[in-house]
């Protein structure tokens, strides 16, 4: 086996390598996102959650109050 042979070889095995490391890089990149993603849907899913039944809660108050008031925003007689 000449030096060039052996260079050539050692090269080839170095980009396989690299494109290997590249790949864990990018899985373990994609793993993070994914995991700050989770927590990011659960810390403001509640919070939304939360708010959005508040909101609901307030207009059913007022829309009851309204009719018991006999008020019908203009939708009835």
């Amino acid at each position: 086996m000449g030096i060039i042979a052996l260079i050539e070889r050692l090269n080839s095995s170095l980009r396989r390598q690299s494109r290997g490391q590249g790949l864990v890089e990018y899985i373990l990149v994609v793993a993070l996102i994914a995991l700050l993603a989770i927590g990011a849907i659960r810390l403001f899913g509640r919070a939304t959650k939360s708010a959005f039944q508040q909101a609901a809660a307030t207009i059913q108050q007022d829309v009851l109050q309204g009719i018991r008031e006999g008020k019908t925003g203009g939708l009835g007689p």
